[in-house]
């Protein structure tokens, strides 16, 4: 269901103000920042998005914030360069460090993980022909009544969403 503006504007304004210190937040924001501002601003706070989330603390890196990267950056427009590419940036250095030990991650977090490199490689950050089996794999491990938050299970859905039409 998309948003309305004035929602759009809400969530636009709120994130502006905020200092984010973690990723779920910074999930559920900072891409109606960023979609505000490319339907309805001048881009001028694309530098204030980036840097926030460059600004989240390193331990608080977990697999929302690979979410939190990969849903802002499909909101920008996609011809600020530098942008793109410093989140692209970004996704990378952290989907490396949590692909380690993927294994370790509860069926929740493992949800937000495959949900992120889902929107990855339908973005082209990673590459789809060598990620997308990877991720069926991974996706198919998962039993969806492992899943305890409605947040994991829609999820689940969107990405069972996504790979079929692949």
């Amino acid at each position: 269901m998309e948003q309305t503006k004035q929602e759009l504007e809400s969530r636009y304004l709120a994130a502006r103000q905020m200092e984010f210190t973690d990723s779920r937040t910074a999930c559920e924001y900072l891409p109606d920042y960023a979609a505000y501002e490319t339907a309805y601003g001048t881009k001028q706070y694309y530098e204030d998005i980036y840097q926030k989330l460059k600004g989240i603390p390193q331990e608080k890196r977990d697999c929302w914030y690979l979410l939190a990267l990969m849903r802002t950056k499909e909101n920008l427009f996609e011809a600020m360069f530098e942008y793109q590419d410093g989140i692209r940036t970004l996704f990378k250095e952290e989907f490396v460090r949590l692909n380690l030990i993927y294994d370790q991650l509860a069926p929740e977090e493992k949800m937000v993980f495959l949900a992120a490199e889902a929107l990855a490689c339908k973005n082209n950050v990673l590459l789809p022909y060598k990620y997308v089996l990877l991720l069926v794999d991974r996706y198919q491990a998962i039993d969806l009544d492992q899943l305890v938050s409605d947040d994991g299970k829609a999820l689940w859905e969107a990405v069972g969403k996504w790979m079929e039409v692949r």
